[in-house]
């Protein structure tokens, strides 16, 4: 809804910082000022999101992109609503605590996303990923021309220096698909392709390119430590396996019945996505911090590990 002061009018309260924290969209927009932050790179650099009360004000950005970017696009409770009530009973206490929490996603520059994904493998996001990015941003005009020249002068990790064979076989193998419409098993499976991208690192990339991938949960350390200490998923699980995601489509993949992704998506539908955000920002500020005793309540009362 547009509001009468321009900028457009949201229905629940949206809080940008904590909407940012795990997004793949966090290294391309700077913090400027309370509630409000300026995109730093690719198609709207130059944008301004900013957020009063609950109206998102926006500038240099069409107001689509403005919501996708900043999270607000996506409301929580309207999407646990819909689902059936086992379901819905069994996610409404972290549906409720995180209500406030948006899924930030940028459709617009997926190159910029898949940079951002590969070089948060097995490292501190907020610590050494966004410095990359942003320093990789600042080197060149043009991602195509990232090679090993231009990210030895960002740093000597293992994720930069195979950063510029990556994102060359994904300009070649990945854009052309998506510049024909290919759907999101196709898409996976041409990112699986790819030397040293895991489906972790895969099903990321859709996750935070594209709105219609929100029923997907990248199952990482954070998701699968709390989904097995809420019991978000009603049976034993485990992590998906490369070879067969490589080979098979979700539906068809022989494990089905046990992998977290698909039984998440079952479960949860188009809120899957959004809950393994919720469960990276709940394990990284409250479970890893050991800070159980600030917990909120609808949240430990789920917790099998509560002290």
């Amino acid at each position: 809804m547009v509001s009468p002061k321009g900028g457009i009018l949201l229905d629940r309260p949206l809080d940008l910082e904590l909407t940012y924290y795990p997004s793949f969209v966090l290294p391309f927009v700077d913090k400027v000022g309370e509630d409000r932050y300026a995109v730093v790179a690719g198609t709207f650099k130059g944008g301004v999101i900013e957020l009063v009360g609950n109206t998102l004000r926006f500038k240099n950005l069409s107001p689509q992109a403005a919501l996708y970017l900043s999270g607000a696009w996506f409301n929580p409770i309207d999407v646990a609503s819909k689902l059936p009530r086992a379901a819905r009973s069994r996610i409404w206490g972290l549906v409720e605590t995180y209500s406030h929490l948006g899924l930030a996603i940028d459709p617009y520059d997926k190159e910029l996303v898949f940079i951002s994904v590969f070089l948060s493998r097995t490292t501190d996001f907020h610590v050494n990923t966004v410095g990359w990015c942003r320093a990789l941003v600042s080197l060149t005009k043009s991602l195509s021309t990232i090679d090993s020249s231009v990210v030895l002068q960002v740093g000597s990790s293992f994720q930069l220096k195979q950063l510029p064979q990556a994102l060359s076989s994904y300009l070649v193998e990945v854009v052309p698909l998506e510049s024909e419409g290919a759907g999101l098993e196709e898409i996976k499976r041409s990112l699986l392709s790819i030397k040293n991208v895991g489906v972790k690192t895969a099903l990321a990339y859709l996750l935070f390119t594209r709105p219609e991938a929100s029923r997907i949960a990248p199952c990482d350390v954070h998701f699968a430590s709390l989904a097995g200490r809420l019991e978000l998923i009603d049976k034993p699980f485990t992590r998906p396996v490369k070879r067969l995601c490589a080979r098979y489509e979700c539906t068809t993949c022989p494990l089905r019945s046990r992998c977290a992704v698909a039984l998440t998506s079952t479960l949860y539908k188009t809120l899957s996505g959004w809950i393994q955000t919720a469960c990276y920002v709940h394990d990284k500020l409250y479970c890893r911090r050991r800070r159980c005793n600030s917990c909120a309540p609808c949240v430990r009362s789920l917790c099998s590990s509560k002290h």
